[in-house]
């Protein structure tokens, strides 16, 4: 008989507070199983009842990830462009969930990923600047904004955004004030979208995103007068 291998992987939650600790636990590691049988993927998490939101992600070898199933509390699950006879997800509360690949089959051997989203908002210590959403997850192609504020005062009408990829060094994007035209650093102009209208905040848009995309992104603010960032 043909075994199907199932390895199984949790996807770390890069934001500014968490990008040391995903604190997201998937078990089993591995799981080995004869074809037409089926497995199942248990996923939880230590962050608390906000984070309520789950994801299931699938990435076969040689190949990009994929989307299968989002999830939460209440509702219906949401399926990507898979088999959905293929997938069965139960979600009764925050801080877990369960996923099971049905009938298995040598196309089905690949990397599971779990990840949680919910309603936390970043703010750093201190600093008065506040970032959200935390943690944002799309499908390929679409468009995601965040949108960063503070609590200073009206001098502190300069924004920078900055991107740090996984294993990467931090990558200005763009700078950006209430007057004038935004500057961007060496990226893509065309891969981004910002808005800056008052001083006290504005928002940063990456469109039609692609698995490149995926980082931590950085909104800090700048008074025109000095040259320390307040950043998040």
């Amino acid at each position: 008989m043909i075994s199907v291998i199932i390895t199984l992987s949790f996807l770390m939650l890069w934001t500014p507070v968490l990008a040391e600790d995903s604190g997201v636990t998937q078990i089993p590691s591995v799981a080995w199983h004869l074809k037409g049988k089926s497995v199942e993927i248990k996923c939880s998490h230590n962050k608390g009842g906000t984070y309520y939101q789950m994801y299931w992600y699938r990435q076969r070898q040689g190949e990009s990830m994929e989307f299968i199933v989002f999830t939460k509390t209440a509702g219906d699950p949401e399926f990507g462009s898979v088999d959905q006879n293929k997938f069965s997800t139960v979600k009764e509360i925050a801080q877990n969930g369960l996923f099971t690949v049905k009938n298995l089959d040598t196309e089905d051997s690949a990397v599971y990923f779990c990840a949680f989203t919910g309603l936390a908002t970043v703010s750093a210590n201190d600093s008065g600047v506040t970032q959200i959403p935390s943690v944002s997850w799309h499908l390929k192609g679409e468009s995601a904004e965040m949108k960063c504020s503070h609590n200073k005062d009206a001098s502190y009408n300069q924004m920078y955004w900055y991107r740090q990829r996984q294993g990467e060094s931090m990558e200005l994007i763009v700078f950006t004030r209430t007057t004038g035209d935004p500057e961007f650093g060496s990226v893509d102009q065309m891969k981004f979208l910002t808005v800056k209208k008052i001083p006290q905040n504005g928002s940063l848009t990456v469109k039609d995103v692609d698995t490149g995309d995926s980082a931590v992104y950085f909104c800090a603010v700048k008074e025109h007068s000095v040259t320390e960032l307040l950043h998040c």
